[in-house]
C-alpha cells in the first residue's frame, strides 16, 4: 500500500512540469529517503543524491556515473552491475549490499565505508582487494626472528656504499665542416 502512494505520488511529481525545480528536486530527495525495497531508474547519471539513504533497493545496472553520492547510505542493497564511473562516494556507507560487476573507476572514494559486502563469486581483481587488506589488518604476516635481526642490524648499521668514482672527460667534438656550395640550378631544357 506505502509502496504504490509512493509510485503513485513519485509518477505525479514527474508528471507536473509547472513545478520549480527545487520544489521537485526536494520532493524527490523525501520519496528515495522514505522509499525501502524499490526499484529506481536506470539513468542516474549526473544527478544530486549526496546524502540519500537507499534502503533494500533493487539498483541492479543504475547508472550512477559522474553522480553526486557524498555521504549516502547503501544498505542491503543489490549494486550488481551498478556504475559508479567519475562518481562522488565521498563518506558514502555501503552495508550489507551486493557489488558484483560493479564499476568505480575514477570514482572519490575518500573515506567510503564497506560493511558485509558481497562482490559476488571470486569477485574481479578490484573487489579483492578490501578483503586482502582486511584478511593483512587480522592476520599480519608474521617476520622470521633471524630476518628480523638483520633488519634491525640494517638499521643501526647501514652499509656504506662508496662514492662513484669522477667520470672521464668528454672528447672534444670534431670541428664542423664547412657548407658545401650549392650549384645553380640548371637552365630547362628546350
Amino acid at each position: 500500500m506505502l509502496r504504490m502512494l509512493i509510485f503513485t505520488v513519485a509518477a505525479l511529481v514527474l508528471a507536473v512540469p509547472a513545478a520549480p525545480a527545487a520544489a521537485q528536486d526536494d520532493l524527490t530527495r523525501q520519496l528515495i529517503n522514505a522509499c525501502v525495497g524499490c526499484r529506481f531508474p536506470k539513468d542516474l547519471h549526473g544527478r544530486d543524491l549526496h546524502g540519500l539513504r537507499f534502503v533494500g533497493a533493487d539498483l541492479r545496472g543504475v547508472d550512477f556515473s559522474r553522480a553526486n553520492l557524498n555521504g549516502a547510505t547503501f544498505t542491503g542493497c543489490d549494486l550488481d552491475n551498478a556504475r559508479f564511473d567519475d562518481a562522488d562516494l565521498r563518506n558514502a556507507k555501503f552495508i550489507g549490499v551486493q557489488l558484483s560487476g560493479t564499476s568505480f573507476a575514477r570514482a572519490k572514494l575518500d573515506g567510503i565505508s564497506l560493511r558485509g559486502v558481497d562482490f559476488g563469486p571470486g569477485g574481479s581483481e578490484s573487489a579483492r582487494i578490501p578483503r586482502r587488506l582486511r584478511d593483512l589488518a587480522e592476520f599480519p604476516p608474521v617476520i622470521p626472528p633471524e630476518l628480523e635481526r638483520k633488519l634491525r642490524e640494517l638499521e643501526l648499521h647501514p652499509p656504506v656504499i662508496p662514492p662513484m668514482p669522477p667520470m672521464p672527460p668528454m672528447p672534444a667534438a670534431p670541428p664542423a665542416a664547412p657548407p658545401a656550395p650549392v650549384a645553380p640550378p640548371a637552365p630547362p631544357a628546350r
